[in-house]
């Protein structure tokens, strides 16, 4: 949730692939105090400009996927249970994609 440190989406317009133009990163592995735990059944919002990391601009029709993966992601089954940051793994999501038209 740090916003674009690396091209994470698929988004095309009117068809087309848009390239990925945001800054690229590569950060030091996260310690126990970086982590979000969410609690069962919650959810965790955030926004991030668009337009930093892609070209959208020109008017159309916009299509917007999700292609990456949630580093680190662990799922904690005990409360209270700590985090096992000795093995990370990445956890990928099926998320729906998104349409929009630009006028």
């Amino acid at each position: 949730m740090e916003g674009w440190l690396a091209d994470s989406l698929v988004v095309e317009h009117d068809g087309q692939p848009r390239p990925y133009i945001g800054a690229m990163a590569k950060r030091m592995p996260p310690d126990a105090s970086e982590y979000l735990r969410l609690k069962p059944g919650t959810s965790k919002r955030f926004r991030v400009p668009l337009q930093r990391g892609y070209d959208v601009s020109a008017p159309g029709r916009y299509r917007v996927a999700w292609s990456g993966a949630l580093m680190d992601a662990q799922v904690v089954t005990k409360a209270g249970a700590r985090l096992d940051l000795s093995s990370p793994s990445a956890a990928h999501l099926a998320c729906a994609p998104i349409i929009f038209v630009r006028r």
